[in-house]
């Protein structure tokens, strides 16, 4: 049998914002934001992101709530790059991608989950 089979702990909590894409006007930086939900916390899993052409000053840059820098990587070429993560824990989370600068613009996808303060 092909395919790929995903198994959640209990108690996981789902909500529609698993997978998160934005994309940025030209010449912008783009951020998702994963707000602290009482109870709860991220467990951002992989970050993804790419350029439509080449950047001038690409980046990308996580944050955690107190914007205390998490990780801070230069991206010098278009097309796509990912990150597949420890668990990076949080309350909130910021994931930003740094503007390409002129007219190139950037897409960022995340996938997380949202799990109770009681699992591990």
């Amino acid at each position: 049998m092909s395919g790929q089979i995903s198994v959640r702990p209990a108690g996981v909590f789902v909500d529609s914002d698993d997978q998160q894409t934005i994309t940025s006007v030209a010449g912008a930086e783009c951020s998702i934001t994963l707000n602290a939900v009482a109870g709860y916390f991220h467990h951002l899993r992989s970050v993804t992101w790419s350029y439509d052409d080449t950047p001038a000053g690409g980046g990308l840059v996580i944050e955690s709530p107190n914007g205390e820098t998490q990780l801070d990587i230069d991206i010098t070429a278009s097309g796509p790059g990912q990150l597949v993560l420890e668990p990076m824990r949080g309350a909130e989370i910021v994931v930003t991608l740094l503007a390409g600068g002129g007219s190139v613009i950037g897409k960022l996808n995340i996938a997380k989950q949202t799990l109770p303060d009681n699992v591990a």
